[in-house]
């Protein structure tokens, strides 16, 4: 089964990566819904929707996620808008705007079945979450550090 999502857009990785869980997980929007039977995964255009900005912030990904019934799990080193990114291109304009949304949907978090971590992750932690306890991981980084 083919798993692989690409991004459609230069801002959707994110949302790319949660499709891409949401068909690993094999997610049946029926129990969600309280109806019977499988229906069709959400498409791109759907999560774009629901979203409503092109600013995804992995907190965005979290209560996703959560919407479509998958249980999360999320570790940070700053819960909230970090204050270095607005020097970052992608985030400069919107930064401001951000501010305000991604504070309120940490605020949210535990609310909606979110567990957030304010601290970082091993790689050996991941290793051992992936293959000693089947989570699947969504780990954004800022691609100029992998450069």
């Amino acid at each position: 089964k083919n798993l692989l999502v690409l991004q459609e857009e230069d801002w959707d990785c994110g949302l790319a990566c949660a499709l891409m869980v949401l068909r690993a997980l094999q997610y049946s929007m029926s129990s969600i819904q309280g109806g019977s039977g499988r229906r069709a995964l959400p498409s791109m255009k759907e999560l774009r929707e629901r979203c409503e900005t092109q600013s995804i912030w992995t907190i965005d990904l979290a209560h996703l996620l959560r919407h479509y019934g998958v249980g999360v799990r999320m570790r940070t080193v700053f819960p909230g808008v970090d204050p270095s990114h607005q020097h970052s291109q992608f985030y400069k304009d919107v930064i401001s705007q951000d501010q305000k949304r991604v504070t309120q949907l940490f605020r949210r978090a535990a609310d909606a079945g979110i567990s957030v971590e304010r601290k970082g992750t091993t790689s050996s932690e991941m290793l051992s979450l992936v293959a000693d306890h089947g989570h699947v991981l969504i780990v954004l980084v800022d691609r100029t550090i992998l450069l």
